[in-house]
């Protein structure tokens, strides 16, 4: 401690404001400009550390660069007098007056208004920051002040940066803990590492994984949750409690005040979506949804959409429901911001008992057809949004997963059944036949605005037929020593001219080296490749929304001259790209020419699954792994090792040591790597994959992921290694 009445320089310690994991704080008197300043003294370890010393200066000059209205100012650094002990650098700061919002929380959850109020001037300053590339990473209640007046103070920016233990002495679990908020463990304190408090944490800091700005998202996401409920959305009462909370498990929403759910609820869930790339992408993009007038509209109501003011409307498949999110502008020209908080509705599938393939809206927006199951049996439904429920189309039993095509008036619909291309009225009425498709009805069809509609053909490229049927006509054909699987996923220019389709190179939907988007003029054949790594969701007048990864974006495009006008924006909130249902890509999101979208809602973590062991009692034990999007597990013939798929990393096989719970990546190609058994010797493992110009093969690899793959079998028809004898 430092006793009051030391002076170094122009300052003199008046006394002890309090101490904490980022060292101890002083009320100082700066006698030259007659002012109070706060003194944060750093930790002792600093002395030893040139290093760490250096850094942290040249951290502390980007710190004082930082001038903002709802930043605590930096005004220098001092070093303290041979009296301050074996201290020696400290920060000279801003003294804000007034209580932390962890006092303020302690005396009861804030009211709606006010907690927008400062969320708001987090957000700015948070957004300030990083306009400097300066990320908080320590952001929590206790680092921020609120004045009498209502003004928020942001403290100690970056110094969870500034402080951190350089690469060549950090070891691994001190880098994580050094990428994460003020957390006090026995097990670093030893070596002189200060933790922060865990409940801020980020996934991917609990991981231990590097982190950007996006952390500060979620730990804005985080106390703006615990100003509005009281409570914080993950904690535990130990630190392996908190982050297993982090990691695994999703906040209480039904601890929010209803108002605040209906507001905020949406803004909260991608704040705190667990994958940082599903995740708000800049805060600048909270400020923005804050600054909206937050006014739920009464139940039931339903915002009329447009290009002004479009709806987004939501499919709540767990619920049975449908809803609607107003508040992302799908402008086909350009991308706006959120300018409304979003809103829901309910608008019911029902008699459908579920929803099980794709879903589209007509090309005015007014009603929205989709793949339901009634009697366990596939048929399309149809769902005016004017009416109270979706009206089921006689004859469409048995329509594929991929959904259906409506006609450019809204008044048909196109569809493929049991490898026949179909079409009805949309209004109900006899169904047609037009063509033979592709037996796995991969792709949902198109129609053109010259009333052909072009499909997927036996050989898994585009034909075209008239609307009235008719001999169809081949467009394409995949080029299957190229390494070209399908083609898929048409769309027309509003021009009828030119066809915009995806290219697959592997069954693998989530990986993007394995798609391109190209461009056929149809009176020519002439074929332009475009995007590699996307795949196509809508085309607009001078729009693109294109999927990418997993995120939805849109992308400025040009029609007369098939090029990008500028990059994509950032990504639809809460927008799921698509879904692999039975050998077929589902696109989980439809647009309609007005700026209407109707999506699946994401959810974080959605899909994942904790690794259960059970034994012959019955007795279930969770294994110590994250939860993945984990299928076909085999455990080893010596029971000590699990092959396993894991869906989001690469659709590859992993091997897991069921002993220490540590991972190994077994394969590595862009194809689908699938349903990997054991050898009975436990030395091979066996699995089936798309790989290059085969259709689908078997290969093998050494266990213990040693040597290059064989590839033992290869054929055409779409088989499944199910057991070696």
């Amino acid at each position: 401690m430092i006793v009051p009445g030391t002076r170094f320089g122009s300052y003199e310690i008046v006394g002890a404001l309090g101490a904490g994991g980022m060292g101890e704080v002083y009320r100082a008197r700066d006698t030259k400009l007659h002012r109070d300043v706060a003194i944060k003294v750093l930790p002792k370890m600093f002395a030893a550390d040139p290093d760490r010393l250096a850094r942290f200066e040249r951290e502390a000059q980007s710190l004082a660069a930082l001038n903002h209205t709802n930043i605590a100012q930096v005004y220098g650094q001092v070093e303290l007098p041979a009296e301050a002990g074996s201290h020696s650098v400290a920060l000279v700061m801003e003294l804000v007056e007034g209580e932390d919002l962890s006092q303020r929380i302690a005396r009861g959850t804030i009211p709606l208004d006010e907690a927008l109020s400062i969320a708001k001037q987090i957000a700015e300053a948070l957004e300030a920051a990083h306009e400097r590339g300066i990320i908080h990473r320590d952001l929590k209640p206790a680092n921020i002040k609120v004045r009498d007046d209502g003004t928020v103070k942001v403290l100690d920016f970056g110094l969870a940066k500034a402080i951190e233990i350089s690469a060549p002495d950090a070891k691994v679990g001190a880098t994580a803990v050094m990428n994460s908020p003020t957390f006090t463990s026995p097990a670093v304190t030893e070596m002189g590492v200060i933790l922060g408090t865990a409940a801020y944490m980020s996934p991917e800091q609990a991981r231990g994984k590097a982190v950007d700005r996006r952390a500060d998202v979620w730990a804005f996401g985080v106390v703006l949750y615990e100003m509005l409920s009281g409570v914080r959305p993950f904690d535990g009462e130990t630190m392996t409690d908190a982050l297993s909370a982090i990691i695994s498990r999703e906040p209480d929403w039904k601890a929010l005040p209803a108002d605040a759910g209906r507001s905020v609820g949406p803004l909260l869930r991608r704040c705190l979506e667990k994958d940082p790339r599903k995740r708000l992408q800049a805060i600048g993009e909270a400020r923005i949804a804050l600054e909206a007038p937050f006014a739920p509209p009464a139940p039931g109501a339903v915002r009329q959409g447009g290009i002004n003011a479009p709806v987004v409307a939501a499919l709540v498949v767990g619920a049975l429901s449908l809803g609607a999110l107003a508040g992302w502008a799908v402008t086909f020209g350009r991308q706006r911001q959120p300018t409304t908080v979003p809103a829901r509705l309910s608008l019911p599938i029902a008699p459908a008992d579920s929803l099980t393939g794709g879903f589209v809206l007509s090309p005015d927006g007014s009603q929205v057809a989709f793949i339901g199951q009634l009697a366990g049996r596939n048929q399309i439904f149809i769902r005016r949004m004017d009416r109270d429920e979706a009206s089921a189309l006689s004859g469409t039993e048995g329509a594929s997963v991929v959904g259906p095509a409506f006609s450019p008036d809204g008044r048909w619909l196109v569809f493929t059944a049991t490898g026949t291309l179909k079409k009805v009225p949309a209004d109900g009425g006899p169904v047609a036949i037009l063509a033979q498709t592709s037996a796995g009805g991969n792709s949902r069809p198109a129609w053109g605005p010259d009333d052909t509609i072009v499909f997927s053909n036996t050989a898994r490229g585009l034909s075209r037929v008239a609307a009235s049927g008719g001999e169809p006509q081949v467009l394409t054909t995949p080029d299957l020593k190229g390494g070209e699987m399908a083609h898929e996923m048409p769309w027309f220019l509003l021009d009828g001219k030119t066809l915009l389709f995806d290219v697959r190179r592997s069954t693998s939907s989530s990986n993007s080296g394995s798609t391109m988007i190209v461009a056929l003029t149809l009176a020519t054949g002439d074929r332009r490749a475009l995007f590699p790594g996307m795949v196509l969701g809508f085309v607009g007048e001078n729009q693109l929304i294109i999927a990418r990864d997993n995120s939805v974006l849109s992308l400025p495009f040009d029609t007369n001259r098939l090029a990008a006008t500028g990059e994509p924006t950032a990504p639809l909130p809460g927008v799921v790209n698509a879904q692999p249902i039975m050998f077929s890509t589902v696109p989980l999101f439809t647009v309609a020419r007005n700026g209407t979208m109707v999506f699946l809602p994401s959810r974080a973590g959605e899909g994942d699954h904790p690794m259960m062991i059970i034994d012959r009692s019955g007795t279930s034990t969770r294994m110590a792994v994250p939860p993945h999007r984990y299928s076909d597990p085999r455990v080893s013939p010596d029971g000590q090792r699990l092959a396993v798929h894991v869906f989001e990393e690469g659709r590859d096989n992993w091997i897991v040591d069921l002993r220490r719970g540590s991972f190994m990546r077994l394969t590595f190609d862009v194809g689908e790597d699938e349903t990997p058994i054991w050898s009975p010797d436990g030395k091979w493992v066996f699995w089936t994959s798309t790989r290059g110009n085969v259709n689908r093969a078997i290969y093998r690899k050494a266990s213990d992921g040693s040597g290059a793959e064989q590839m033992v079998w290869s054929g055409d028809s779409h088989v499944h290694v199910g057991g070696i004898t």
